[in-house]
């Protein structure tokens, strides 16, 4: 059995936050957008969910969780590094995590976001450009000329998710 298949992995919460994940990923491929359907959808299926598996006991920590999401994703959101489907996304998420594996999944997401878009850059060839837009930020002379290159920031999401897991099933931890 691989590492993949611990026992982590085959809780029905980690199963439906790998669909959620995996249907958005697809979806925003495609459409370029997360769509509040599936938010909605996502929502109602974690709340029965949460409700079945740890019942009011399951409350607390949930709303713990969702309290680390909004406090660490709302800044990105402010500061227009992803969208307000990524957002919603992510606080769906949070309820079937603890706080601290939500905390780690969106700094993972912010590292893989960022590893996915310079590849993005370099792939489009606008290596070149991006880094006179980055000269123009640390200049702070004005702001970058071009927005260079989209990557699905749901793409992100997903390996922060897995990464987080992954840390958490080995042991390590920063928080």
């Amino acid at each position: 059995m691989t590492q993949f298949m611990t026992s982590q992995w085959l809780n029905p919460k980690m199963i439906l936050a790998l669909m959620l994940i995996i249907t958005s990923v697809a979806i925003d491929l495609r459409t370029k957008k997360v769509p509040n359907k599936l938010i909605i959808i996502g929502f109602a299926m974690v709340v029965i969910l949460v409700s079945l598996v740890d019942g009011v006991s399951g409350f607390w920590p949930a709303a713990a969780s969702l309290g680390a999401a909004v406090v660490f994703s709302f800044p990105l959101y402010s500061l227009r590094a992803i969208a307000a489907g990524d957002v919603k996304l992510i606080l769906v998420l949070s309820l079937l995590i603890s706080w601290n594996l939500t905390i780690t999944m969106i700094f993972a997401s912010m590292i893989w976001g960022s590893i996915l878009g310079i590849a993005r850059v370099i792939l489009d060839g606008k290596t070149k450009q991006f880094f006179q837009n980055l000269l123009l930020v640390f200049k702070k002379s004005s702001t970058p000329q071009q927005n260079l290159s989209h990557i699905p920031y749901t793409v992100a999401i997903l390996f922060g998710f897995l990464t987080a897991v992954e840390l958490a099933t080995a042991g390590i931890s920063w928080l």
